[in-house]
């Protein structure tokens, strides 16, 4: 099973869907962080999470932090459908 990448737009817009072969797998559109509070998904807090993680290396990704952050995103939205 593959999913399309579909980069989550921040702000007002509806995040849209990943497609699958064989079904629809939703990004996420609000996160719960660990005190309960209901945020709206931000993809950029992950990209900068990912920066400084390199950065705490000295280290330069392979590939672009953007496209890591993507993968992150379709990893976690597979992972929470239907949950």
């Amino acid at each position: 099973m593959t999913i399309q990448q579909a980069r989550p737009t921040n702000g007002t817009k509806p995040h849209g869907s990943l497609a699958t072969e064989h079904e629809t797998i939703s990004v996420p559109t609000t996160i719960m962080k660990r005190d309960g509070r209901v945020v709206p998904f931000d993809i950029e807090r992950i990209e900068r999470a990912i920066t400084r993680c390199f950065a705490s290396f000295d280290r330069q990704p392979q590939k672009p932090i953007e496209e890591i952050a993507q993968h992150v995103v379709n990893i976690v939205s597979a992972k929470t459908h239907g949950a």
